[in-house]
């Protein structure tokens, strides 16, 4: 290969597991790329679980052949069974010998206290993107402590982090204990895990108004309906969020009741600056009130509306139409993972330096 080499694995597709021989050519091919490339750059696993039980033997031919060249490394999966998988032997003195790491992705089963401290030394590359895919939370996962992360973002200032749910009950339940206020916590997803934990968004839009990019959530409809979400507050906890973080550009939420009022008053306050507004117009609702009884109307919103969310995001705006929503939204039977991999692998990409 050339002077600068990159190696991405296939797609991910979990409909049809590959054959064992199959696996077993890509594990011989993957490992001779290895060891036969010249000064690699970036290596991406491609979410493919299959492949991924495999990281250990990745990581340490890495280490051997490229550990000074080697700036992106993507490990994190999907799993096609978010509750019930194994755990690999992947431990942090197998990422002691990279030093010129900038970006790492990296499933929440192998994130500890001791690998993210591995970043901290002052003779390697600052990491600049962390990506954690949160699938099921072990019993005895060790915290990551807020120290951990307020010791590594002082050595790497310009860290991003992102954290994605995937089909995570456990991780939507214990998200209070993944977040800390030190984590420089870029961008949020939650993708099919069927319920929003309102206190992690209120600890969100609390603790990361000055690092937070996009919140990005999606879930199926619960028996053809979209999915209430319970607040306790008076104001919508996602109205907040947009209040608290001036950084917000990306905001999506499908598969969930939303008011028309707190539509406008998100658009209002993040304005042009909001490049993403994707929200379904069956999810959307307007009050209406007789005789001191009021109720929920879907759909049976004015022009007004419209109107009034595309003059505080400078163009046009229309909601989602229910034939551009993924299948799974609408259909419980149905392959999710067409609806959020191409996000996933985006967060693999190879992007060269000084591109975030």
């Amino acid at each position: 290969m050339g002077s600068d080499s990159r190696v991405s694995s296939p797609t991910h597709h979990s409909s049809d597991a590959p054959p064992i021989h199959t696996i077993d050519q890509y594990l011989d091919n993957i490992e001779a790329l290895i060891k036969t490339s010249r000064h690699l750059q970036h290596f991406a696993l491609g979410c493919v679980e299959e492949l991924l039980e495999h990281s250990n033997v990745f990581v340490n031919l890495l280490a051997e052949h490229h550990a000074s060249t080697l700036e992106s490394l993507h490990l994190a999966s999907v799993k096609e069974d978010s509750e019930s998988y194994g755990i690999i032997e992947l431990n942090a003195i197998d990422f002691c010998r990279f030093m010129g790491l900038r970006s790492l992705s990296l499933d929440y089963d192998y994130l500890t206290n001791d690998l993210l401290l591995t970043f901290i030394d002052p003779k390697k590359s600052k990491l600049e993107n962390l990506v954690i895919n949160v699938h099921g939370i072990d019993a005895d996962h060790e915290v990551i402590t807020n120290e951990t992360w307020r010791r590594l973002r002082n050595h790497s200032s310009n860290l991003e982090v992102t954290l994605n749910l995937i089909h995570s009950f456990e991780g939507v339940a214990g998200l209070l204990n993944i977040l800390q206020p030190s984590m420089p916590l870029a961008k949020f997803r939650q993708m099919f895990c069927s319920n929003i934990n309102i206190a992690s968004v209120s600890y969100i839009s609390s603790h990361y108004n000055n690092t937070l990019k996009e919140i990005h959530i999606i879930d199926g409809f619960a028996n053809g309906d979209p999915i209430v979400y319970e607040i306790e507050a008076d104001e919508d906890p996602f109205v907040m969020l947009a209040w608290r973080c001036p950084k917000l550009m990306h905001f999506t939420l499908i598969g969930y009741q939303v008011c028309d009022d707190d539509m406008v008053a998100i658009a209002r306050l993040r304005g042009q600056q909001l490049k993403t507004f994707d929200i379904p117009s069956s999810c959307i609702y307007s009050l209406h009130e007789e005789d001191e009884v009021t109720w929920m109307k879907f759909g049976s919103y004015d022009g007004e509306f419209f109107q009034k969310v595309s003059e505080s995001l400078g163009h046009d705006w229309l909601p989602l139409k229910n034939s551009q929503l993924p299948t799974a939204v609408l259909d419980a039977q149905a392959d999710a993972e067409p609806a959020y991999m191409h996000i996933l692998l985006e967060d693999q990409a190879w992007r060269g330096r000084n591109k975030r």
